[in-house]
């Protein structure tokens, strides 16, 4: 973990949602991707794969020139990237695409079975 990282860290209480920056939190879920791929067996090779995709583009929306910023309005990308984490306790609900032509927002109600 870099220096910035475990300063966000120290600032931010333990469960409190909001706190935390979108890239910081998927750059976190996308390590415990990887620490479980580690033991995907036969699938290990596709899943570390996955989590470098994503760890890919997570690090091109931190560039300045791709455009994307993480000052509260985050690209609708990472958004997407961090729905299937929306239980998450430091999930901020403010991250949460409001309306998209994609019908992302069916995944989370389809997970808890509504």
């Amino acid at each position: 973990m870099t220096a910035a990282t475990l300063e966000v860290l120290d600032r931010r209480p333990l469960g409190k949602p909001g706190r935390v920056s979108l890239t910081d939190f998927l750059l976190a879920r996308i390590t415990e991707n990887e620490s479980t791929a580690l033991y995907a067996g036969r699938h290990r090779d596709r899943a570390l794969a996955e989590c470098w995709a994503q760890r890919q583009l997570v690090h091109l929306h931190q560039d300045p020139i791709h455009g994307c910023r993480d000052d509260g309005w985050p690209c609708m990308t990472l958004r997407i990237l961090a729905l299937p984490h929306a239980d998450h306790h430091d999930y901020d609900r403010s991250w949460r695409p409001a309306d998209t032509s994609l019908h992302v927002m069916s995944y989370g109600r389809h997970r808890r079975g509504n």
